[in-house]
């Protein structure tokens, strides 16, 4: 009986004592934590990561947006903004596994609401978990949003390529420029990039220049807003422009004689018709629509020349890798030729091999001259003498590595976009949201 009670009496002992015992406590809600302490770390961690992803998705917003809003300078339809911003993004770190471009087009919030000078693209991202979705069943994302503008764009009907030179663009004399609804331009960093000296007369919307310009003597200069200076470099147009592919000749030293009233032209559009050793015209030459090769020699109008053609592009260049071809046209001829509006060569009148050297082509022009395209010479210079114009709803661009005025000469973008030409444009484009 005595042995019994000792029992109960231990076994009771036993008992509170292992109810007070604490021990092993701290062990036991350890491990029943562990799982929420990785899972608060794994969050933790992935947050950091999350917002590094959320700073470069905004990065790829912003650089979309930029080319949206270029694209949307020149017109550009909803499919080509939503095609232009995709590209970027894909050139900057946009993976279609992960990201989605949501939306493309005029600002549908924020204060540039509704102005279709504006682009907004917002792209969304489906962000990575890797130690909390071992605790947590979910799929976060981040959107990220800008908003940009061109800051309006300008047509330039004047262009110098040079990146350095004094001079870059030259009206001295009585050289006299009316350039309606366009700027001039010019990329030269020179603090005379553009000079206007003499007894010059510039008429134009604006010009505008990297470097800075000159006016001296009695030179007016009337612009409709304020010049700028220090302004970024327009990229050249037609960077990418091929001289066609062309073999043997189907003139060689070709002239026109003063009595001659002469019609040539392709026997298809795409196939150039080639003059070697130059192109010599002292009469009447109409051309059919088509690509002109001139490989080598002088292309060279006299006076009392007329030279007529619709459709058509002249290429100077050399086949040989020297002696490239160069234009000169003398005061008293009449010209009247118009760019294609379609096709590789779409606005081009006059292309110069940009691989020939600097070299003067020279436009002595008059009351009856028409050049409707763009003169592109972008590694020679470019000279405007005499008298020329392009009438109201022309089209004439000058493109050059420099550019010398030294006549009357109206020019005009009016009808570019009909003509087919790349309307050359200016604007500091720029991220506003």
């Amino acid at each position: 009986m005595h042995a019994r009670k000792d029992r109960c009496i231990l076994l009771r002992f036993i008992l509170r004592h292992f109810a007070r015992n604490e021990s092993g406590a701290i062990a036991i809600m350890f491990a029943l934590m562990l799982p929420v302490i990785f899972g608060i770390l794994g969050l933790g961690v992935e947050a950091g990561l999350w917002f590094k992803e959320r700073r470069e998705l905004q990065t790829i917003a912003d650089v979309a947006a930029v080319s949206a809003a270029i694209e949307n300078s020149y017109g550009a339809t909803s499919t080509q903004l939503t095609t232009a911003a995709t590209l970027e993004a894909g050139r900057n770190g946009f993976d279609a596994t992960t990201d989605t471009i949501t939306y493309v087009g005029t600002p549908t919030s924020g204060t540039y609401a509704g102005n279709t000078s504006y682009v907004e693209v917002s792209i969304t991202r489906t962000l990575n978990t890797i130690l909390s979705q071992v605790f947590y069943s979910f799929n976060p994302t981040t959107t990220a949003r800008a908003v940009a503008t061109s800051g309006g764009t300008t047509n330039a009907c004047m262009l110098s390529l040079n990146t350095t030179a004094q001079k870059a663009i030259e009206i001295s004399g009585n050289g006299s420029i009316t350039a309606t609804g366009c700027i001039l331009a010019s990329n030269s960093s020179d603090s005379s990039a553009i000079e206007i000296t003499g007894s010059a007369s510039v008429t134009t919307d604006s010009i505008s220049t990297v470097g800075d310009y000159l006016t001296s003597g009695a030179a007016v200069l009337n612009t409709t807003s304020a010049p700028i200076t220090g302004a970024p470099t327009i990229n050249d147009p037609y960077s990418d422009l091929p001289v066609p592919t062309y073999s043997g000749c189907n003139q060689s030293e070709y002239k026109v004689n003063p009595s001659g009233n002469i019609t040539l032209g392709p026997t298809l559009p795409t196939t150039p018709y080639v003059f070697c050793k130059g192109l010599d015209i002292k009469g009447t030459l109409n051309l059919d629509p088509g690509i002109y090769v001139i490989d080598g020699g002088t292309f060279n109008l006299n006076a009392g020349a007329a030279l007529s053609g619709t459709d058509v592009t002249f290429i100077l260049t050399s086949s040989t890798g020297g002696g490239y071809a160069k234009y000169t046209m003398n005061g008293n001829a009449t010209v009247n030729i118009t760019a294609p509006t379609s096709g590789d060569y779409a606005g081009i009148l006059m292309y110069g091999d940009r691989a020939g050297p600097y070299q003067d082509n020279v436009l002595n022009g008059n009351a009856t001259t028409t050049f409707n395209g763009a003169l592109y010479f972008p590694s020679a210079n470019l000279t405007f003498q005499g008298n020329a114009s392009t009438g109201s709803t022309g089209c004439t661009q000058l493109i050059a590595d420099t550019i010398k005025v030294g006549g009357a000469t109206g020019i005009t973008t009016a009808g570019c976009v009909s003509a087919g030409a790349t309307l050359i444009t200016s604007g500091d484009t720029q991220l506003v949201e």
